[in-house]
């Protein structure tokens, strides 16, 4: 074998195993041409296509921007130059040596011409300007500060998104509302308390004196509003809170003794007469009934439920009522007047 086989033969070898190597850099195109024509067969890195020149095929469009080595066709294609350096469709520019800081953007490419408008927060403005593309990096730059744009995803007349169509909010309104006719009567009622004894082990409600049939009215007190109906809840409405239906709410017990079962001071207690007297045996009735006391807080229209004697109770009775009948509290016509209470408290001197 002659020295120049030989040495066509190592070549040979090389190329073959450059040609395993992935394309991410290397010798330049024009290396790899020339060994073609010495070993006499295309050689390409791997992953490139070759013609019959051993000439890696370009892109067709020649402005594709990939990794690795450039073909002289795409190093000479201002299109593929602009959008390897960044001048994509949807881009910020600004001109180079401009004494008027106006942003542009890349609106689109028009074969080897480059269409950019001017911005005004997030809106095209005046008229298009047609750059040729060969001159896009000679003459502007990529803007890097930060564009002003539209709220995107706002529109009052489409997608407002307002706060008043909120559900969350709704719900948040309409417990404040349940809150404050709680409140104001548990409040009214709350003068009653001074004629109450309360024990546990089991748990006791006693009146020191005595009260003749409808006088004894006990509100509750709670902050806890729940949409589902747990242990010793009772409805109080049902309300608007978004949504198809009306939904019903319920008012939770709540009552926190001032003193712990260790006989250590509670930090927050929370008495509430109300929570405290107990249901009665099953099959009995009770000396106090569940009615309600109807609350008009703005557009809200609260049921608070309170416990009223139905018959006299004496001084020392203990008081109770069937919890079972709870369940139908939303139906309950019978409304507590407010006036009259006040009036029997007076009378008693109670207020």
């Amino acid at each position: 074998m002659c020295l120049q086989s030989v040495l066509q033969a190592q070549i040979a070898d090389t190329c073959t195993i450059l040609a395993d190597v992935p394309n991410v850099g290397g010798p330049p195109q024009v290396f790899m041409t020339e060994v073609s024509k010495k070993v006499g067969r295309p050689i390409a890195f791997k992953g490139d296509a070759v013609d019959g020149t051993g000439t890696a095929a370009a892109s067709s469009s020649g402005a594709t921007v990939t990794e690795g080595l450039e073909t002289v066709e795409q190093m000479q294609n201002p299109v593929f130059q602009a959008h390897k350096a960044g001048f994509t469709v949807g881009t910020h520019v600004v001109m180079k040596e401009s004494e008027e800081a106006m942003v542009w953007i890349v609106k689109r490419y028009d074969g080897a011409n480059v269409v950019l408008l001017k911005q005004d927060k997030g809106f095209d403005t005046g008229t298009p300007e047609v750059v040729d593309a060969s001159m896009l990096l000679d003459k502007w730059k990529l803007y890097k500060g930060t564009v002003t744009i539209p709220l995107q995803g706002w529109d009052f007349d489409e997608t407002p998104h307002s706060p008043l169509d909120s559900e969350i909010w709704k719900y948040e309104c309409v417990k404040g509302a349940i809150q404050l006719g709680v409140r104001q009567t548990f409040k009214a009622m709350y003068p009653v308390t001074k004629d109450i004894q309360m024990f546990v082990r089991p748990n006791i409600v006693k009146v020191k004196s005595k009260w003749e049939a409808g006088e004894l009215v006990v509100a509750p007190a709670t902050y806890k509003i729940d949409r589902k109906e747990t242990t010793g809840a009772i409805a109080c409405g049902r309300f608007d809170i978004g949504g198809k239906d009306l939904t019903t709410l319920y008012l939770a017990p709540t009552f926190t003794p001032p003193v712990n079962a260790k006989g250590e001071a509670n930090k927050l207690p929370w008495v509430s007469v109300f929570w405290h007297i107990p249901g009665t045996d099953k099959g009995r009735k009770g000396n106090m009934a569940l009615k309600v006391a109807l609350q008009q807080i703005g557009d809200v229209s609260v049921k608070v439920p309170v416990l009223v004697n139905t018959k006299v109770v004496d001084a020392g009775a203990e008081l109770c009522w069937d919890k079972s009948s709870a369940k139908g509290v939303i139906g309950i016509r019978t409304h507590v007047d407010n006036g009259e209470c006040q009036k029997c408290f007076k009378r008693r001197k109670l207020v």
